[in-house]
Formats: structure tokens, sequence, C-alpha cells
């Protein structure tokens, strides 16, 4: 049960994240260097941690622990390879 919790806040918090990144981004780009093909990489992640929830939502009422347990492992991934590149990204004042 507490899992199950644990994976629905999980996928709330992603769907929230994903939609900063796509309808909300002119807030991140502020922190970033400007590029020409930053906002759209932006949106692409933020439709990834989009996906990401809903994926979430089907493995929390799903109940399954290996499928439970592979979701966390690829939001990790997902999270790891997106804040790398937001660290390469970042103004340095």
């Amino acid at each position: 049960m507490l899992i199950q919790l644990l994976l629905f806040i999980l996928s709330l918090l992603l769907l929230l994240i994903g939609y900063c990144l796509v309808f909300k981004s002119n807030v991140v780009l502020q922190f970033l260097n400007t590029k020409d093909d930053l906002p759209s990489i932006l949106s692409d992640y933020g439709k990834f941690f989009i996906i990401a929830g809903i994926l979430g939502f089907i493995c929390t009422f799903m109940n399954d622990r290996f499928f439970s347990i592979c979701f966390i492992i690829a939001v990790f991934i997902l999270s790891g390879i997106f804040s790398s590149f937001l660290a390469k990204n970042l103004k340095i004042s």
C-alpha cells in the first residue's frame, strides 16, 4: 500500500515537472545559457516526464513489484540524464 502511495506521488510530481517544462519553459530558460534549440530540448524532456508520469499511474494500479522497481530505475535514469543536461547549460556568473 505504501509503495502504491509513493508511486502515485512520484507520478504526480513527474506530471507537474513535465507540464512546467512543456508549457512554462520561460522560467527555466532564464537560468540557462541561450541557445537556439534549447526550448525544443526542454519541451522534449517535458514530454518524456509526462509519459513517465502516465506510466507511473499504470504501475501504481498494476501493483506489481517488478514493474514498480523497473519504473523507479527508469525515472532515476531519466532524471540523471536531465540533470546532467541542466548542469552543462547552467549560467555561471
